[in-house]
């Protein structure tokens, strides 16, 4: 056929294998198309990928991160949990107050059902002029401040000369919770006092105190004792105070202990 081109059709194994170098064109009749043989004998169909070329050079190394501090995470934040309740036993710090030329320092709106034994600290606090530290306490959140007899207290004190003597009331206007020089440089009063569940609307009330004093006699004070309500109203709020003048300087802390 002018222009065309006649190819033998055979079966594979009929074509002979080429020299080398060389190559042999049919028609397969056992694949039915067109193929061609190689110098190795193998038949493959024309049209076909050649042979896999050589492999290319190899590309420049990419560098190492010195550290893993060089990833820099990607941070979604997430939805606020509920608020965790307080551990039972758990102190919970609920107010702190520093006084500056104070009249009073109140401490209202703070005793809830939360909590039935709380924990007030006192740290350095000196008086205007020398004075008795005292401790009032109310039934109408700080509206009024108990008095008359309904305040009992026992102390034993010891200073450090080996002094020993007792204060006592079976029944005044206030607790007395250490005395405080006024000169530069005394410590004034520091103390812990525990309010032992002051909302029972049942029982008395009861309480304990551990104090150092700076004392006015120039000596200073061990005082341990114990502090009594004559009331069986709760009581949700207190005040402190000095005998004379105002509190000058000292931290006053509330805590919670978790029922």
């Amino acid at each position: 056929m002018p222009g065309g081109l006649t190819l033998l059709a055979s079966l594979n194994a009929d074509i002979p294998t080429p020299a080398a170098g060389k190559a042999t064109i049919f028609f397969s009749l056992d694949s039915g198309v067109p193929s061609y043989k190689n110098d190795a004998g193998v038949v493959n169909p024309l049209g076909t990928n050649g042979a896999t070329g050589a492999t290319g050079a190899i590309g420049p190394a990419i560098p190492l991160m010195e550290s893993l501090n060089e990833i820099e995470p990607m941070m979604i934040p997430g939805p606020a949990g509920p608020a965790s309740a307080a551990v039972s036993g758990a102190l919970v710090l609920l107010d702190t107050r520093t006084a500056s030329n104070n009249a009073t320092l109140d401490f209202t709106s703070l005793l809830t059902s939360t909590y039935d034994l709380y924990i007030i600290e006192v740290l350095n606090a000196k008086p205007s002029v020398d004075a008795s530290l005292q401790l009032l306490m109310s039934t109408d959140n700080g509206s009024t401040w108990l008095g008359t007899t309904n305040y009992e207290y026992a102390h034993q004190l010891i200073n450090q000369a080996n002094t020993q003597s007792t204060s006592v009331s079976a029944g005044t206007s206030q607790f007395f919770v250490g005395t405080a020089e006024a000169d530069a440089g005394r410590s004034g009063v520091c103390n812990t006092i525990k309010l032992f569940n002051p909302l029972s609307a049942s029982l008395r009330k009861a309480g304990t105190l551990h104090a150092m004093s700076d004392s006015t006699d120039g000596n200073q004070y061990n005082m341990i004792g114990m502090l009594f309500l004559n009331n069986t109203t709760a009581v949700n709020a207190y005040q402190f105070k000095f005998s004379s003048g105002n509190i000058l300087t000292g931290i006053f802390r509330l805590y919670g202990v978790a029922r």
